[in-house]
């Protein structure tokens, strides 16, 4: 018979402060050099030429941000903990000063917030390099990511086919 584990015991319920952290390489996730500045370029350069390669084909991406992340990659943190890991926002809550934030609605396309939202702070503080904002359903109301404003996200394994809805941009960039 097996034995049955409380979930309680099964997971480490330590405050964070005791307990031993381990480096742990993440599959496809490249292991972060703190020691050099030039590795982050080394991961910007080829992720931007990835996604200016498979956007074409998915419109995944509807705010392109490659120069933005060009010169912060420059910038960045050495000793932040994703320093130099190429990420996308997605466009329905992530502001990001300077650039539009429409959530997928032609209503809200030429909205530019002139602040950063926490979460996006707190993606920069990280060290992610944020390189466009995804497409998403009109106002994240849709079960597809078709808005009028931008056109349909596709995806990657059959662009005849939804890549769904809310984050539909997002997947259809990573997969």
């Amino acid at each position: 018979m097996a034995q049955v584990v409380h979930p309680q015991q099964a997971v480490d319920i330590r405050p964070a402060a005791e307990v031993q952290h381990t480096h742990i390489q993440m599959p496809n996730l490249p292991v972060v050099d703190r020691q050099r500045i030039d590795t982050v370029n080394r991961r910007t350069h080829p992720a931007i030429r990835r996604a200016e390669h498979i956007n074409q084909k998915l419109n995944a991406i509807i705010t392109p941000m490659y120069e933005f992340a060009r010169e912060t990659a420059g910038r960045m943190k050495i000793n932040a903990p994703f320093c130099g890991v190429p990420f996308l926002l997605k466009d329905a809550h992530h502001a990001i000063t300077g650039f539009p934030m429409s959530a997928g609605s032609k209503l809200l396309k030429s909205f530019v917030p002139d602040y950063d939202a926490e979460i996006v702070t707190r993606f920069k503080d990280a060290g992610l390099v944020r390189l466009g904002k995804t497409n998403t359903p009109e106002l994240k109301l849709a079960y597809v990511t078709e808005p009028e404003a931008f056109g349909p996200a596709r995806n990657p394994w059959n662009p005849d086919y939804s890549c769904g809805g809310s984050s539909g941009g997002s997947a259809a960039a990573v997969a």
